[in-house]
């Protein structure tokens, strides 16, 4: 289920690059400029707002094959740099290799561990020998070591801003628990760096005692974020358990593969956008305004 729609800046028309705290040594003008995602930016005039991608109807969405691949300690470990990936991240716990096995339709290709924090290498699974599925350390867990934590920070960091195949980073947020400031800073950390990112809420359908239902949870998040942001990126909402979102995330990351690869082109026309049951609509009634107005003075001119 979408709650919001899939908003798309063209990184060549981002906002310049602001300094980053521990890499803007790492940023890469030229490889961000070739990348496609959400860049959320903070609250600006609208007439400075980048332009919108119209996303494609989606193609070769079911997973035939899904393979574990490698794990890497080192970017430069990681598989050759010639397929779309898409990365998974989130707080320790958040339900990351769940995800990954509901995605995949395997229920142990990822190993589900009941310690947080068991994850500390970058894990690729190979999807239907054309992209990747990419399981980075989670964040947060505090009984890590102060260095480990640290090296964890520069090697995702470093994966982020240098990896030229990386398509988009799903950024994974528990919804069954309150608004978490590990999860805010990690988005914020994204979108200053024009990491295209989007949102997905894991554990709808759990319910905890003693704190908000998870959607006001998520309502909450949401809200956090337009604090600082214009717009939040294409927002999801999945159960492993329930298999919810399942379908429609997987048609997304079809439709971001499409274009990341140029199978398909985007449309950078201005688009006012509205998800309704998982399908996007436009409505552009100021382009269709504007052709009237042209239309009459045209037929004015010529009377």
């Amino acid at each position: 289920m979408v709650l919001s729609p899939c908003s798309f800046a063209d990184a060549r028309q981002a906002n310049p690059q602001t300094p980053l705290k521990d890499g803007d040594d790492w940023y890469d003008e030229d490889l961000h400029s070739k990348r496609i995602g959400s860049f959320p930016n903070e609250q600006q005039n609208a007439a400075d707002s980048p332009a919108a991608f119209k996303l494609p109807a989606p193609t070769h969405v079911r997973v035939k094959t899904a393979a574990y691949v490698k794990s890497s300690v080192k970017l430069e470990q990681c598989p050759k740099p010639k397929l779309p990936e898409f990365a998974v991240i989130g707080r320790s716990n958040v339900g990351k290799s769940s995800l990954i096995n509901m995605l995949t339709g395997q229920s142990s290709l990822a190993k589900v561990s009941k310690t947080p924090g068991k994850t500390i290498c970058i894990n690729h699974f190979l999807i239907n020998d054309s992209w990747y599925l990419v399981d980075l350390p989670g964040y947060g867990y505090a009984q890590r070591s102060k260095a480990s934590r640290l090296e964890w920070g520069a090697f995702t960091k470093e994966y982020f801003l240098k990896r030229e195949t990386l398509a988009n980073v799903l950024l994974l947020v528990d919804s069954s628990i309150p608004v978490q400031e590990a999860d805010i800073e990690c988005a914020s950390w994204l979108a200053d760096a024009q990491v295209p990112f989007s949102l997905v809420f894991t554990k709808t359908d759990k319910r905890k005692k003693g704190v908000p239902k998870p959607q006001e949870n998520m309502e909450a998040f949401q809200e956090e974020l337009l604090k600082e942001w214009d717009e939040v990126p294409g927002v999801f909402t999945t159960s492993s358990r329930e298999g919810e979102g399942r379908q429609q995330l997987l048609q997304y990351i079809a439709q971001l593969r499409m274009l990341f690869t140029g199978e398909a082109k985007p449309n950078l026309k201005m688009l006012s956008v509205e998800a309704i049951d998982g399908q996007i609509h436009k409505q552009d009634e100021s382009a269709s305004e504007d052709e009237a107005q042209a239309a009459d003075s045209q037929h004015a001119f010529i009377s």
